[in-house]
């Protein structure tokens, strides 16, 4: 009865100040007297299912938001992808890791008659500070745990093998990734694998990316 008596204001209104929005107004309070119908209800609830797809699409890509091995798989992938790139291009792609900046990226060498420059093949990626790079670690070096690592692929796809330890921070490793010289994928491990240069069960075990 209220929402009637309403709604008759409204049309009253409407006629005197000329306003088609209060059209609108009339109609969504007629709407709620008499209720929705199946198919209104249908739109209503599809709408808000799109809206929340959406949402969560967009939480889960927002770095806050990701849990922390899916920073150690996506490094594992960008491994494999700079690898493939050599492949495909023909020449060197090297992976660049920043352990002062906590980033990564990887890059080809253009050359012309001025210059040399560096093309990108992969945009720079930033870790958060819940899952950095602790470490890392290749047969001939020691761990470095600052500083610039770089790693070329040729252009056959072979790289020097190459172990990244991710975590909060030496004490807590999350993660253990292993990119092997004549493997064409990266392995990833839950938590600190040490390594050894006899192991054959990395590409069993591990998650490969």
């Amino acid at each position: 009865m209220y929402a009637f008596s309403f709604s008759k204001h409204l049309i009253k209104l409407h006629k005197v100040v000329g306003i088609k929005s209060f059209r609108c107004c009339s109609f969504f309070c007629y709407s709620w007297k008499r209720g929705l119908t199946l198919i209104e209800t249908a739109v209503v609830i599809l709408i808000i299912g799109v809206l929340m797809s959406l949402s969560v699409s967009l939480l889960r890509g927002l770095r806050v938001f990701r849990d922390r091995s899916d920073e150690s798989t996506a490094l594992a992938s960008q491994l494999s992808f700079a690898r493939n790139a050599a492949i495909k291009s023909n020449q060197t792609v090297y992976f660049e890791i920043d352990l002062d900046s906590q980033s990564y990226y990887a890059y080809k060498m253009k050359r012309s008659e001025e210059k040399v420059s560096r093309h990108p093949v992969l945009k720079k990626t930033t870790l958060p500070p819940s899952n950095i790079i602790v470490s890392v670690v290749s047969p001939f070096t020691s761990s470095k745990e600052t500083g610039i690592i770089r790693l070329p692929f040729l252009p056959s796809g072979l790289a020097e093998e190459i172990i990244i330890y991710m975590g909060k921070n030496s004490s807590d490793i999350h993660s253990t990734i292993i990119y092997q010289r004549y493997s064409s994928k990266a392995s990833v491990f839950k938590g600190k694998k040490e390594y050894h240069l006899e192991d054959e069960e990395w590409e069993e075990s591990g998650e490969t990316q």
